[in-house]
C-alpha cells in the first residue's frame, strides 16, 4: 500500500500492481524464482519479463560433471561407434548393423552416471540427452544459477550472453567444406576446398566419402509438363458441350 519507497521491502500484490509501482514493463523487469513453471515459464510467456532461475541442485550437477569425466567420454565414444556402424549405408543396403553390444554398454554407462547424481539421477540430462526440464531452462530462463549470491561476482553493467550452439546439421559439416559439381557430373557432392584453392584456376576436388548421397541427382531433362489453364478450360468446355449435345 502507498507509494514505492527506496529501501523498503514489499510483499503481496500482483503483477499489475508491481508494474504500476515500478513503472517498468517487459524486458525492464528481472524476475527471480526457483520454480520453472510457476515463476519462470509463466512470467516469460505472459509478461515477457527477463527471468532468473535458481536451481540449488546445479552445484551437485557440476560436481558430477567434473568428477565423472571418464563416464561422459565413454558415452561419447559409444555414440561415435554406433554412428560408424551406419556409415556409408544407403537405400540399397539389406543388412542391418548389429548395435546391441553398443546399446547394452550405453545403458550400463548411463546407469553408472545416474547413480553418481543420487537416487533420482540428474535433473538436466539422461546420458547424452537433455531432460525436459533442461530444455525448459534453456528456452525460458535468461539466467540460471545454484545460488542468487552468484550475482555478487559480476558488476551491475555486466552483459550475459549464452554460448553459441550448433544445430545437428551444422555440427556435422565443417566451415571449410563447399558444394560444387565435378567435371561432367550433374550431381552435387560434398567436397573439401584445398587450402591453396584458387578461384581463378579451379582445381578438381575429390569427393568426400564420409556422407554418401548427400543430395539427389539433378535432372538433366524436363520430367514434368504443367497443364495449361486455357487448354484445360477449352477441353472441359468442349466436353460439357458434347454432353449437352
Amino acid at each position: 500500500m502507498g507509494p514505492l519507497e527506496k529501501g523498503c521491502v514489499y510483499s503481496g500484490g500482483s503483477v499489475d500492481v508491481i508494474s504500476e509501482l515500478v513503472g517498468a514493463k517487459g524486458k525492464d523487469v528481472l524476475y527471480v524464482g526457483d520454480h520453472i513453471f510457476g515463476d519462470i515459464l509463466k512470467s516469460k510467456k505472459e509478461r515477457g519479463w527477463r527471468t532468473f532461475l535458481v536451481v540449488p541442485e546445479m552445484a551437485q550437477e557440476l560436481k558430477v560433471w567434473t568428477e565423472q569425466k571418464s563416464l561422459f567420454d565413454q558415452i561419447e565414444t559409444l555414440e561415435c561407434e554406433m554412428a560408424d556402424s551406419f556409415r556409408n549405408l544407403d537405400s540399397s543396403t539389406r543388412d542391418v548393423p548389429d548395435i546391441s553390444k553398443y546399446k547394452k554398454e550405453m545403458m550400463e554407462t548411463v546407469h553408472k552416471l545416474d547413480l553418481s547424481y543420487g537416487m533420482l539421477g540428474s535433473i538436466f540430462r539422461s546420458g547424452s540427452r537433455q531432460t525436459f526440464f533442461s530444455a525448459q531452462v534453456q528456452r525460458y530462463a535468461d539466467l540460471y544459477t545454484s545460488n542468487l549470491l552468484s550475482l555478487l561476482h559480476y558488476p551491475f553493467t555486466y552483459m550475459f550472453r549464452a554460448p553459441s550452439m550448433l544445430m545437428p546439421h551444422e555440427s556435422t559439416v565443417d566451415h571449410d567444406l563447399t558444394y560444387a559439381a565435378e567435371d561432367g557430373d550433374t550431381s552435387l557432392g560434398l567436397r573439401q576446398r584445398p587450402k591453396d584453392f584458387d578461384i581463378e584456376t579451379p582445381t578438381k576436388i575429390m569427393r568426400q566419402n564420409n556422407v554418401p548421397h548427400l543430395h539427389a541427382n539433378m535432372p538433366c531433362k524436363v520430367t514434368h509438363y504443367h497443364d495449361e489453364d486455357e487448354d484445360s478450360d477449352e477441353d472441359s468446355s468442349s466436353a460439357m458441350s458434347d454432353k449437352s449435345a
